[in-house]
């Protein structure tokens, strides 16, 4: 006899794994075209959260599910299975997750998807996608919802590749100019380094004077001392490429006779010697312009003592003219 029978569960049955369940005594009513029955039964109720999903790494468990069909539309599922419990991806990947039947045709094949962390991954028709570093649990349902099985899904999020540093450009090599110079004592002249490649990352150089005496160096300037000659020297900090010029500075009076108006100006040892026309300031200065000494003179004869004067070159300034003078 065919009968349309309509039922409405509001609890699960019981699964066919391993979980925690509550049972409740209860009845149900069969409703035919000619009588209705009524039996007693023991229903299953499995206590838990929604649908929404389950916690990774906890007892699988539902709550309750209101399902309405009649008794043909049952399937005959026996058993539902994934083909993998244990997935691992990165993020932004995804996963088809499939599903085996017991037997393996059935009248319903229809199930439903959930995932416990839609932040870590979500899930459609089996298609996994991993969102978040973490671990969430897929689950799939079978449509009357007495068959279940779950996967674990480990979301993992590899570090980025960090842009490999270009190589570094080293120096290759260094010239100077002029590579020879004459100087008079006093003189200065700036030489010109240049640092090949003309992109090398480290472009630092180094001065030196082979005889400071003769000839100085600071940053490429260089400064006549005394007569003779020196080597003017420059280095590369990056792979120490050495480029030279020959410094040569002429002999120079250290004193100078007969100056202007009558006067006259001489540097004998550590004492500078004055004749002058009449009273007047005189000024002493170095060679880089810095004011050693003012001194009021008399007319005749003045003596200044240059003792405390480190070597070097000075200049005497009086009135109307200006003497060199170089003390050794």
């Amino acid at each position: 006899m065919k009968h349309s029978i309509y039922i409405l569960i509001n609890c699960l049955l019981a699964l066919p794994f391993s979980i925690k369940a509550q049972i409740f005594e209860g009845s149900f009513s069969c409703q035919g075209e000619e009588e209705v029955t009524t039996s007693t039964i023991q229903l299953t109720a499995i206590v838990g959260q929604p649908f929404e999903g389950t916690v990774a790494g906890s007892t699988f468990s539902y709550g309750f599910i209101e399902t309405v069909s009649t008794a043909n539309e049952y399937t005959d599922v026996t058993a539902l299975t994934l083909g993998e419990h244990e997935v691992s991806v990165e993020v932004g990947e995804s996963v088809q997750l499939s599903v085996t039947f017991s037997p393996e045709v059935v009248e319903n094949p229809t199930v439903s998807w959930f995932s416990s962390d839609p932040a870590v991954a979500t899930v459609k028709d089996g298609r996994v996608v991993a969102k978040g570093k973490g671990v969430a649990v897929v689950t799939v349902v079978s449509a009357c919802g007495v068959y279940a099985d779950q996967c674990n899904l480990t979301v993992t999020q590899s570090e980025p590749v960090p842009e490999p540093e270009p190589d570094p450009i080293l120096v290759t090599g260094i010239s100077l100019e002029p590579e020879e110079v004459v100087l008079e004592i006093g003189e200065t002249i700036e030489l010109e380094a240049t640092v090949y490649p003309h992109n090398a990352d480290d472009r630092r150089v180094e001065w030196s004077s082979s005889d400071e005496s003769v000839a100085t160096v600071q940053d490429g300037v260089v400064t006549a001392m005394d007569a003779g000659t020196a080597t003017i020297s420059v280095t590369t900090v990056d792979g120490g490429y050495k480029a030279t010029c020959t410094v040569t500075v002429n002999d120079d009076p250290t004193s100078v006779e007969n100056v202007g108006d009558g006067n006259c100006v001489s540097l004998v040892g550590d004492y500078l010697h004055l004749e002058l026309q009449k009273p007047q300031v005189v000024h002493i200065l170095n060679v880089g312009g810095k004011m050693c000494d003012i001194i009021q003179c008399q007319s005749g004869q003045s003596t200044v003592s240059m003792q405390e004067y480190p070597a070097g070159i000075y200049f005497v300034r009086m009135e109307r003219e200006v003497v060199k003078v170089v003390k050794r």
